[in-house]
């Protein structure tokens, strides 16, 4: 189990009373009315919750990634729906601290087509006609739009730091289990890895 620090536990209990004064009484009527809480999320925005992972130098608090979960845990205890909004916001955040913007915009349309399949396969809801084919539209568009080399340099990029990190762990981790190529066969593996 985490043990949170005093700050993190006091900013919980801050998001909390948040929650129960201003969110909860509302978290019904916002699912009801199908539309985005631009007055929530402006009071979100001043209390400085939508820029917790945004460095302090860009104005954001430069929070850590437990704190922000405390937060994230909070929110979806009051509505999950402005919880997920919310974490969205957090999630290309952190997307655009760690790529170039020109390697993370071209897939930024995409994020509706993620929210249409994640309420149907999550939440049972069935996508209109429309919706289907303007997400058809929009991922053929991402896909023949995305320059190409900026896109398999990252990908390349990442799969090399995986392998590195992977190695690094056979290295440091002698007891850890042996990644199995597909040619490798039983024999290859280790005698503590053999099958029960």
């Amino acid at each position: 189990m985490i043990a949170f620090t005093s700050e993190q536990e006091q900013f919980r209990k801050a998001v909390a009373r948040f929650v129960d004064a201003e969110v909860v009484p509302e978290a019904e009527a916002i699912d009801d009315r199908a539309e985005f809480p631009m007055k929530l999320f402006k009071r979100i925005g001043e209390l400085g919750y939508l820029g917790l992972r945004y460095p302090e130098a860009y104005g954001g608090a430069g929070a850590d990634m437990v704190t922000y979960c405390l937060f994230a845990e909070e929110l979806a205890r009051g509505s999950l729906s402005v919880a997920a909004t919310a974490a969205g916001s957090g999630i290309w955040t952190w997307l655009m601290r760690r790529y170039r913007a020109g390697v993370v915009a071209p897939y930024s349309p995409l994020v509706p087509v993620v929210g249409i399949g994640l309420a149907a396969a999550v939440l049972g809801e069935r996508p209109s006609v429309t919706e289907l084919d303007s997400a058809v539209v929009i991922v053929a568009g991402v896909l023949l739009g995305t320059p190409k080399p900026q896109l398999v340099t990252s990908l390349r990029e990442n799969l090399q730091t995986a392998a590195a990190h992977s190695t690094a762990a056979q290295v440091t981790e002698p007891n850890a289990p042996r990644a199995m190529s597909p040619q490798s066969t039983v024999e290859d593996r280790r005698p503590d890895q053999a099958e029960a």
